[in-house]
């Protein structure tokens, strides 16, 4: 199947410390080994699903006022980490709202950046 080619692929770069595909900085690369594996269909014909797969909504909790990244652990912000827009808790974070992205993503952004430009 593609899935396995693309994780033997991937694995065989991981091992070698280098990808090929995409330029993955080699720190990074960690051979996938245990499954089980999942593929998503993302193709835009014929996914009655078609965008939501393949946008993130939400899920990084953050500090309200600073856009800073709380940790699961500790459930305290951890300083120098930001998330913003579609990849943080925000108000379309559990369905998709047509036309709620752009300002989202501008407002946390902003805070975020505010905030990290004053440390």
């Amino acid at each position: 199947s593609v899935l396995q080619t693309t994780v033997s692929r991937y694995n065989t770069d991981a091992s070698n410390g280098k990808d090929t595909l995409f330029g993955k900085n080699s720190m990074y690369l960690t051979p996938l080994t245990e499954g089980p594996f999942y593929a998503i269909n993302l193709d835009m014909v014929g996914n009655k699903y078609w965008p939501t797969p393949c946008m993130s909504l939400g899920g990084i909790v953050v500090e309200g006022s600073t856009g800073r990244a709380i940790s699961e652990k500790t459930g305290k912000p951890i300083p120098g980490l930001y998330a913003a827009g579609r990849s943080a808790v925000g108000i379309a974070s559990n369905y998709y709202v047509s036309g709620l992205s752009l300002g989202d993503c501008i407002f946390s952004g902003r805070r975020a950046g505010r905030h990290a430009g004053s440390q």
